[in-house]
């Protein structure tokens, strides 16, 4: 459960947000939040000081790295990549958050990616994404929803009870309002798969507007060594449409499915457990974070603008 990690939202639409001042165990790794941001931090190091680079992370519990110690996850190693390789300081902000979907992460991105003024967004893309259902809200409420300062538990009781009433008024409306076509339980067309990819194009068309290099790293961990007729059908209908969508919308598209298959082929892996947490629980390990680390290392250093990025940040360092 996510419960011990998250805080009620004062945006409706949000509903939670990763728990400031945080310090404990969870998913048999010590976690740490900043105490302003909504962020996870270092457990080790203190945070960077003057960063020439500013990058956010944008995402769900992949991102997050659940089960992965921090300095372990792919935004701090690549993070320690940039830094090393450019001579430069980097900083990433992890604002990915358990259990968010497209529209919790497209509301976060505004009111706190945005303000922090980044040069790079790396929107950490999964194919659960666009089922927006879980981020209507759930039966149960975080215990401290209806805390108020008087104490009064009748207060807390009525204030329960009105956003269960409109928690459940929003998922009426949303299950009578929306159509989704979906393959393994993925979602690849209707008006909810519409409703998802205009969030993303806010996203890509406010980092554009705002001068952001915006990265799509687009998730899979259903992959099979063998190509053959209906494993190229089901990429083409889950991934293709999705990356000439993202890249239409503005993003630099990285997909992690051949690569992951180039992987379990060279390695003669018949599924991807060497790089997942466990056999039922499919996020990447430590292993899988440093891969996904690499394919990033490697997408940015082909990419021109993203370069001249950091060269010319180094370089204006470098002469200060």
């Amino acid at each position: 459960s996510i419960a011990g990690v998250v805080e009620s939202s004062d945006a409706p639409l949000l509903r939670f947000e990763l728990k400031r001042g945080m310090q404990q165990e969870w998913q048999g790794v010590f976690l740490a939040t900043d105490d302003i941001a909504p962020i996870r931090i270092s457990t080790l190091d203190p945070p960077i000081s003057d960063p020439v680079i500013r990058i956010a992370l944008l995402g769900d519990s992949t991102a997050f790295g659940r089960g992965v110690a921090y300095e372990c996850t792919y935004g701090e190693r690549l993070r320690a990549s940039l830094a090393r390789d450019f001579g430069v300081k980097v900083e990433v902000r992890n604002f990915a958050c358990p259990g968010y979907n497209t529209e919790q992460e497209r509301i976060l991105f505004d009111r706190e990616v945005l303000p922090w003024k980044p040069h790079m967004l790396l929107q950490h893309y999964d194919h659960q994404d666009p089922d927006l259902k879980p981020g209507l809200g759930e039966e149960q409420l975080l215990p401290e929803y209806g805390n108020n300062v008087l104490r009064s538990a009748l207060y807390k009781f009525a204030k329960r009870r009105s956003r269960r009433a409109e928690i459940q008024g929003r998922i009426d409306d949303f299950e009578s309002e929306t159509e989704a076509v979906r393959e393994d339980d993925l979602i690849y067309y209707g008006t909810l798969w519409d409703r998802h990819l205009k969030d993303l194009d806010h996203i890509a068309t406010k980092a554009r507007e705002q001068q952001i290099i915006p990265i799509a790293l687009v998730f899979c961990h259903n992959v099979s060594p063998e190509e053959n007729a209906e494993t190229k059908e089901h990429y083409d209908r889950i991934h293709v449409q999705l990356e000439d969508r993202l890249r239409r919308a503005g993003f630099g598209v990285i997909d992690v499915f051949p690569r992951f298959r180039a992987q379990m082929v060279q390695e003669s892996w018949e599924n991807l457990n060497p790089i997942q947490l466990g056999p039922h629980d499919p996020l990447p390990n430590r292993i899988g974070h440093r891969l996904l680390a690499e394919i990033l290392l490697e997408h940015i250093k082909a990419d021109p603008t993203a370069v001249a990025l950091l060269k010319g940040k180094a370089g204006d360092n470098a002469s200060a």
